[in-house]
């Protein structure tokens, strides 16, 4: 049996225990809809209700390595997977500063993002307060270059898990801080849809 691949396209912001319960799934009165709790369903019902063509809002229990909580089948044979693509929607909202003059000597400050689910959003705050972020995925390097040597923090943060800080020292030498894993989990209400027959997670 193949996986199932979701994706959560419209992640909101309400509240699954302020929501009404409805059977195993609750009422969002936000938008007066019925939001479906996937850990209630098996990956053949997930499957069938992101494959309605509807317009279907869950509850959705991410773990880090993108596999979402489900209900066991009853009946006997391999259990299905059902894995989430998560935008770069949950990622969190960061703002960008016009880029520092060239300066002599140069720094860098870089590092890589293990496997996860969603972007990550990488921010360099220098002493001064003037910082650069940038928005990265999984499994892949950020870099920030032209530093003056001198104090930073540098915060990491994903959509799932809490944010990671280091204070840094920048210079004489250029910093890798190496890889950056979330040892944590997500929970998502929001629309879910079939995802992307070329995503690979």
């Amino acid at each position: 049996m193949t996986d199932v691949r979701v994706a959560f396209p419209e992640p909101c912001g309400e509240q699954w225990d302020q929501m009404a319960p409805r059977g195993c799934n609750r009422h969002c009165a936000a938008c007066d809809t019925e939001i479906h709790d996937l850990a209630a369903l098996t990956a053949d019902e997930i499957e069938a209700l992101a494959n309605s063509g509807e317009k279907v809002c869950v509850r959705a229990h991410v773990a880090e390595d993108g596999t979402v909580a489900t209900r066991s089948a009853s009946s006997s044979g391999k259990r299905r997977v059902v894995a989430a693509a998560v935008g770069a929607s949950l990622s969190l909202a960061a703002c960008q500063t016009a880029g520092e003059p060239r300066v002599t000597p140069l720094y860098t400050v870089s590092g890589s993002f293990g496997w996860g689910t969603g972007d990550r959003t990488v921010t360099l705050t220098r002493w001064d307060g003037q910082s650069e972020t940038k928005r990265v995925q999984p499994r892949r390097e950020f870099h920030f270059g032209n530093l003056h040597e001198g104090s930073y923090v540098l915060r990491l943060e994903s959509g799932c898990a809490d944010p990671i800080v280091q204070e840094i020292e920048v210079g004489p030498a250029h910093i890798n801080v190496g890889e950056v894993n979330f040892d944590s989990e997500c929970i998502i209400v929001g629309v879910m849809q079939p995802a992307a027959r070329s995503w690979r997670g």
